[in-house]
């Protein structure tokens, strides 16, 4: 019965609200950077695989090269029949 009754001290006093508080901060730091990881990745691969450093040096035609690739969905006609 002591052993039990110590092992449960123990734990108490290892589970406190800070320490929780801390566990659960780190896991949300985590999970946010996991977040901005991965949309960067798929803007990344959305833009045809360049970054913005790379896509910042360039000049002249290349950089207009870059731009046409852009999608862009224009607006569509209003059909007068509806």
């Amino acid at each position: 019965m002591s052993w039990a009754r110590r092992k449960m001290v123990v734990l108490a006093d290892q589970i406190t609200p800070a320490k929780i508080g801390h566990a659960l901060m780190g896991g949300v730091r985590q999970t946010g950077r996991q977040l901005r990881r991965a949309v960067r990745a798929a803007v990344e691969a959305y833009r045809g695989g360049t970054s913005e450093s790379s896509r910042g040096n360039q000049v002249g035609s290349s950089a207009q090269a870059i731009n046409a690739t852009h999608r862009h969905n224009s607006p569509r006609r209003r059909s007068t029949h509806r």
